[in-house]
């Protein structure tokens, strides 16, 4: 892997000033810590169905100490690890009384709860006390994990599939392709051990992130050599849309004060809310680009004055051949399936086959198939890496996991094509991630 250049070191939980927590290697690697229990996740295989019946958005009230009887609206989802690693979008909804006049009011992030899998978000007045309000009106959007799964890398192999290197106390991981946990549970998406096999302490409250090329990495640190590390990784997202108009419920007890609440068995719904869960495919705000807060109509709307009708998978594939990377991206927003078709010729593929970089990245960063085939059975990073100037699609399609060693029958391998037309760029993406020049 090519050298990273650090540009940002982000110290959380912490005051200290960032150059009192440069980390001296050798230091880590002398003085072994380790974690009293080795929590790992316990991933499941969802489908979008059995997403949409686990959901649950309802009104709640605050139990801790500070903010204590604060209303919030909470998100409750599935019980299994996959939750922790949602991304979300919890915004300030409206607050209005009884007459229907809107109430002043802030608004507070909680944390993940990894006893009740929920997330919410507290409403207060100003000086952190409870609001009086007769309903809370607003949405909220979160990326889900449907598929997730742990690989382990031992230090000095060559684990640029897995987008993680280790080097001393040091694990660097591709940050769009390892998962983030939330913060506050027990689960880590890194987790490191040293050659007995025993978990090493992470650094608490270091965290760097470092850029290599179009590339995004993050560096975590731990007390002692690592010998071998585990992450975690997303390979299935889909997205949840929330619309909720919930009344606020009754107050809790001053008993309960400060009392964490129990996990309940059973979310019962808000009575007298109102509450829309759909399940499908979210667009990331790498795709949307200038388009953050479009709509799906809107962006079939804008298509139209375009004079380019309906928004469909032809004119999705059109908008690829064309380069035209506006209207590929209003066609995603539109709810276009980024892994399109058209006579057996995926869009993604098309897009390599002719160098349309940006228009291929956006179908990558949608979630197209990038293992997706033609007639002739390539892929889309067969096809790219003949050509040197779509390398950053070639980067591109190796960080979102294509098949590098993919072969059609009695065909040319990626590597092969990439040596072929001697593009040295493509080639030696390959091999850092591991491809032969034959299957």
């Amino acid at each position: 892997m090519p050298r990273l250049v650090p540009v940002l070191a982000l110290i959380c939980l912490s005051t200290a000033p960032l150059h009192a927590q440069r980390l001296d290697p050798d230091a880590l690697t002398k003085a072994p810590r380790y974690d009293a229990e080795d929590v790992k996740p316990a991933f499941a295989a969802l489908t979008e169905a059995q997403l949409r019946e686990a959901v649950k958005v309802v009104s709640g009230r605050n139990s801790a100490a500070f903010s204590f009887n604060a209303a919030s609206i909470e998100v409750h989802l599935p019980r299994v690890a996959n939750s922790a690693y949602i991304e979300q979008s919890f915004p300030k909804p409206r607050l209005l009384d009884a007459k229907g006049a809107d109430v002043s009011f802030e608004k507070e992030q909680g944390l993940f709860d990894d006893r009740s899998f929920s997330t919410e978000i507290r409403l207060t007045t100003e000086e952190g006390r409870p609001v009086d309000f007769a309903r809370a009106i607003g949405t909220a959007e979160i990326r889900y994990p449907l598929l997730m799964e742990t690989r382990s890398v031992r230090a000095g192999s060559d684990a640029a599939v897995a987008g993680v290197e280790i080097e001393g106390p040091f694990v660097r991981v591709n940050a769009k392709r390892v998962a983030e946990a939330a913060f506050g549970n027990r689960l880590e998406a890194v987790r490191a051990y040293d050659a007995t096999g025993k978990r090493l302490q992470r650094v608490q409250g270091y965290t760097a992130s470092e850029f290599d090329g179009s590339a995004k990495f993050r560096r975590v640190a731990f007390h002692g050599p690592v010998a071998r590390a585990e992450v975690d990784i997303v390979t299935k997202w889909t997205g949840i849309a929330i619309t909720y108009d919930l009344p606020p419920v009754p107050p809790l007890p001053e008993s309960l004060a400060g009392t964490p609440p129990a996990a309940p068995d059973r979310v019962a719904d808000t009575p007298g809310g109102r509450v829309t869960v759909t399940v499908g495919r979210v667009v990331p705000p790498e795709v949307r680009g200038d388009h953050a807060s479009l709509s799906p109509e809107e962006a079939r709307k804008l298509l139209a004055e375009k004079g380019l009708g309906d928004a469909s998978a032809q004119t999705l594939f059109e908008a690829v051949v064309g380069g035209k990377v506006e209207t590929v991206r209003l066609c995603l927003i539109a709810g276009i399936d980024p892994s399109t078709s058209v006579a057996n010729m995926p869009a993604l593929v098309m897009a390599a086959m002719t160098a349309q970089v940006e228009a291929g990245q956006l179908l990558v960063a949608a979630g197209a198939d990038v293992d997706a085939r033609d007639e002739t059975g390539a892929t889309a990073l067969i096809r790219a890496s003949s050509r040197c100037e779509a390398t950053l699609l070639v980067e591109a399609l190796i960080e979102a996991g294509a098949d590098v060693n993919v072969t059609p029958a009695g065909g040319t391998s990626a590597l092969m094509m990439a040596d072929t037309v001697k593009c040295e760029e493509n080639a030696d993406l390959l091999r850092a991630a591991g491809a032969k020049p034959w299957r």
